[in-house]
């Protein structure tokens, strides 16, 4: 939790400068036979599809069972398909190391590029490769420990897969990124599509890679790879994508955490910040992406108290990483959107989880500079009748109260006053 505190403590703004979308970006002199972006794209199209062949067959091979004859059968066809130019055992023991050098190359394509549609497309590609790891953790390890070998079966007898911290800092950095040019470009009317994709028309391209109804941001690649004449950063410049294209890049970043398998993904940094999407005023494709999220993680609350506790921890810990970079109005807005979701009936299993992590939301507000006392009024909207119990309500308006009193605080103070206020009224 201390780390998703630390990453989020800088997240999207929402009174950011507006801006141009068609003004072109200067970019450095590419470095001496460096790719262009269309090879680059090329390039990394090819390693992924090759990378996810090799798991495919290696896979396939592992779990045939027991059976020696059919695993030697496998074997034989894999060394037919691979025509001479690798021993299967080989290429086993390199799959490690070979994932978790693309994983790097990703990573720093998604930190560096200057090109958006490069950068979008390594971090799909990074996100499909993590998906790839957990599907097959069961039966392959396809990550290395410090000293570069694979790692060792962990409980349950699978192998864990993880994330880099400096690889989870880059993908974070991308995501705000996105997020922060969406709110740049203002986009709140004229957007053609939802959560679901978005119709690419071709560039001076015949015949168009798309036939109408792909929805895929596949083609938005596609379209950039195909361009034809000089590819533009011969020129130096490189146009921005258009408005809806960032937010398509926003909305798609965004379902690759909502659908990942991988907890460190959903429940982790990257999930935080895409639940301060949950809030009214962002687009309302990127705004259904969040909801989802939300409610993936309540279903998930039904299973244990741990997991109610972080349903609503999560959400304390957007609130007040959007309270701490965009204020309180924004933070209670967030909020707000939050408690829509709960419903109008309390579930059972959620009233202690939630009684825990409010009690620490509203006394986290009391510091001794009282700068945070504001953010009392985005707890407001979870004091609920039915959700938290009336003699629960009453110790927390007792601790809030003492805790005050250390501080040389005033009960008086407007956004105390409506606390307890609020925790009075469902004590009567």
């Amino acid at each position: 939790m201390e780390e998703m505190k630390n990453m989020h403590a800088e997240t999207y703004a929402g009174n950011l400068r507006k801006f141009e979308t068609k003004r072109p970006i200067a970019l450095p002199a590419p470095a001496p036979q460096a790719p262009d972006v269309r090879l680059t794209l090329q390039l990394l199209e090819a390693v992924i599809l090759s990378v996810m062949w090799h798991v495919r067959t290696t896979y396939w091979v592992q779990s045939q069972g027991n059976s020696e004859e059919g695993r030697r059968n496998a074997e034989n066809q894999v060394s037919e398909m691979l025509q001479g130019f690798s021993e299967l055992a080989a290429l086993r023991a390199e799959l490690p190391r070979m994932m978790s050098e693309v994983r790097h190359c990703c990573a720093e394509l998604v930190e560096s590029d200057l090109s958006p549609y490069v950068q979008f497309h390594a971090y799909s590609a990074y996100m499909t490769l993590i998906q790839l790891c957990v599907g097959v953790s069961e039966t392959l390890s396809l990550e290395v420990d410090e000293k570069g070998r694979p790692v060792r079966a962990g409980w349950g007898r699978t192998y864990e897969v993880t994330i880099p911290k400096a690889h989870l800092e880059a993908l974070y950095k991308y995501l705000n990124h996105l997020y922060i040019r969406v709110t740049e470009a203002d986009i709140t009317e004229g957007v053609s599509f939802n959560a679901e994709g978005h119709r690419i028309l071709p560039y001076s391209i015949y015949p168009a890679p798309s036939q109408n109804i792909m929805t895929s941001v596949r083609y938005l690649t596609l379209r950039t790879m195909q361009t034809p004449g000089t590819d533009p950063e011969v020129s130096g410049l490189v146009l921005r994508p258009e408005p809806a294209d960032e937010l398509l890049f926003a909305v798609l970043a965004s379902r690759c955490i909502l659908e990942s398998e991988l907890q460190d993904v959903y429940t982790g940094p990257l999930g935080l910040l895409l639940l301060t999407q949950c809030e009214k005023a962002r687009p309302k494709p990127l705004r259904e992406v969040a909801m989802g999220l939300l409610r993936r993680l309540r279903e998930h609350s039904k299973m244990s108290e741990d997991y109610g506790e972080h349903f609503y921890a999560m959400q304390q810990e957007a609130i007040e990483g959007l309270f701490r970079c965009s204020g309180h109005e924004a933070a209670l807005s967030l909020s707000l959107s939050f408690t829509k979701l709960w419903g109008f009936k309390a579930s059972e299993w959620l009233e202690r989880p939630l009684y825990v992590v409010l009690r620490e939301a509203i006394l986290s507000c009391v510091t001794p500079d009282r700068s945070r006392l504001e953010l009392l009024d985005a707890y407001v909207p979870w004091i609920k009748s039915g959700f938290v119990k009336d003699i629960r309500c009453k110790e927390i308006a007792e601790e809030l109260v003492r805790q005050l009193k250390a501080v040389g605080g005033d009960e008086n103070m407007p956004p105390v006053e409506r606390m307890l206020r609020k925790l009075q009224h469902l004590q009567v």
